[in-house]
């Protein structure tokens, strides 16, 4: 949507979102910078950019994810199931944001749900991937993940 604005992204890296695990520190800075970046694109209107940038971040999302869960199985980490399921969620959040975008342009429904989608990641960050981190550092289990809402997020 032409004279939109800039689209809001609150993530931002430091030490204390580390994980203890360089390679999933790496793909957390990654997805970090990307959704930077996506807003940068929305913010200057840049449509091509726009779309380029949302498939880049999904694809970094599903394999970051993919690699975050061979990680935890590899750990026997016990909140394995429930943290795989919040990947589902998360990703198909990103995904149907990307169909919105491919269908209607980078009009305001979408910035909303990739808004959503980033604070979701921030979230998730800074308590499921954290809890990770506890685990690999420390070896103990965390608690039982918390019975929560789900990012719930439709594309019409």
């Amino acid at each position: 949507m032409p004279g939109s604005g800039a689209c809001h992204m609150p993530l931002a890296w430091n030490e204390t979102l580390s994980v203890n695990v360089d390679e999933l520190d790496q793909q957390h800075r990654e997805i970090i910078t990307r959704l930077r970046l996506l807003g940068d694109a929305l913010g200057a209107d840049r449509r091509q950019s726009s779309t380029r940038g949302m498939a880049e971040l999904v694809r970094c999302v599903a394999h970051h994810f993919r690699a975050e869960e061979r990680f935890m199985r590899s750990r026997d980490y016990p909140r394995l199931g429930s943290h795989a399921q919040a990947h589902q969620v998360g990703l198909e959040a990103l995904r149907s944001a990307e169909r919105l975008l491919l269908a209607s342009g980078p009009g305001e429904r979408f910035r909303e749900l990739v808004e959503r989608s980033a604070r979701w990641l921030d979230v998730h960050l800074r308590s499921e991937d954290l809890a990770l981190g506890n685990f690999v550092r420390d070896g103990s289990a965390p608690p039982p993940a918390p019975a929560g809402k789900g990012l719930a997020v439709r594309a019409g």
